[in-house]
């Protein structure tokens, strides 16, 4: 199916697109709350919700916002893990979180991060371990993981930029 500019078709996939926009970009929302985002009217919000929801593309709960009972939308999940590490100058910490921006489980460890790149992500791996196994998670429903380091990085990739900061990773290139 073709759909024309103007068309009652191509207004229903932009608006679609809309509603799919603003629960990727905030998570859960409430209805009335991706109307207000949205610019769409309750009604229009409501039909698309209800298709979505019909698709598989969104789950659809009862909760509270405001102090009131609202209908709450999220993206549909799948049993994603994605996972932020953040190697700070006397720290790391590992965050394991769904596909919905909600943190299931996170864990921070005191140490020298500097001194040894090979232990500060031998320590990053065992935190990561561990919050799985709590988890009762497999390492293979991970899809993604974010670090953070406190040191530039060149842009193209290689070993980490201002040794000073982290001496113990001069030779280290951290994508790898």
């Amino acid at each position: 199916m073709t759909l024309r500019p103007g068309s009652q078709a191509s207004l229903r996939a932009a608006n679609i697109r809309r509603v799919l926009n603003a629960l990727r970009a905030h998570g859960v929302l409430s209805q009335a709350e991706i109307a207000r985002l949205t610019g769409l009217s309750p009604a229009s919000v409501s039909n698309i919700v209800h298709e979505l929801d019909e698709a598989g593309t969104v789950e659809v709960r009862t909760g509270v916002r405001g102090g009131r009972r609202a209908r709450e939308v999220r993206m549909a999940g799948n049993d994603a893990l994605v996972v932020g590490v953040d190697f700070g100058h006397r720290h790391i910490r590992v965050a394991v979180a769904d596909p919905h921006f909600t943190v299931r489980s996170g864990r921070r460890h005191e140490c020298d991060v500097g001194a040894s790149a090979l232990a500060a992500c031998a320590a990053a791996e065992k935190l990561l371990a561990e919050l799985l196994g709590e988890m009762g998670e497999e390492r293979s429903k991970i899809k993604a993981v974010g670090v953070g380091l406190p040191a530039p990085l060149p842009p193209t990739g290689g070993p980490v930029g201002s040794w000073p900061i982290l001496r113990g990773w001069g030779s280290v290139d951290p994508v790898r």
